[in-house]
């Protein structure tokens, strides 16, 4: 485990007859739809749960659509898409906030005040986050456009693939409160 690594290279040519070479490695990565699926099952889950009738034996699933929004590591908590999610549903009603396993998994699940919308987020091993919402997609598509953009830097394009980079920018002490309740007006 240690040793494994992830390799990109790049090559471009410099006029007729020099070739520039590349060799990027990084960590090993998660593979971003299989990390968002079993959020979609987590959160499936917690949401049947949270609606569970005695009277009926059942739970209900969200009407409408789930939206990954965006995942991190711990060293980009702090990204203006993470950050901003964070400050604009912490004031949500909060539906599920949990904890486990030591703090190695939480949970979380808000629901907007006058829409059909909720937002997730979950924390794997206090170092991978994943965040997004369910519910009605009009509500999601306003809710997403009210996020920043991240700002990022062309290494190269071409038509049908690109490389961009940005520096990863984490939270600041303090300033994390994604999975704490926090009173209205307190945020």
């Amino acid at each position: 485990m240690g040793e494994s690594v992830e390799s990109m290279t790049l090559r471009t040519q410099l006029g007729s007859s020099v070739t520039m070479t590349f060799t990027f490695t990084a960590p090993p990565q998660v593979e971003s739809d299989r990390a968002f699926e079993l959020a979609r099952l987590q959160m499936m889950a917690f949401f049947y749960f949270l609606t569970y009738s005695e009277q009926t034996l059942r739970g209900q699933f969200w009407a409408g659509a789930f939206v990954p929004l965006m995942e991190a590591r711990k060293s980009d908590w702090g990204n203006s898409i993470h950050l901003s999610f964070m400050n604009t549903v912490v004031t949500w009603e909060p539906r599920l906030l949990v904890s486990t396993a030591k703090d190695h998994f939480s949970a979380a699940i808000r629901r907007h005040p006058t829409h059909r919308l909720w937002s997730w987020a979950v924390e794997w091993n206090k170092s991978y986050r994943l965040i997004g919402f369910f519910g009605e997609e009009s509500a999601i598509r306003e809710a997403v456009d009210q996020l920043p953009r991240l700002q990022t830097i062309s290494i190269t394009e071409e038509e049908t693939r690109w490389i961009r980079h940005r520096a990863d920018t984490p939270l600041k002490d303090g300033e994390d409160k994604l999975f704490h309740w926090c009173p209205a007006g307190e945020a």
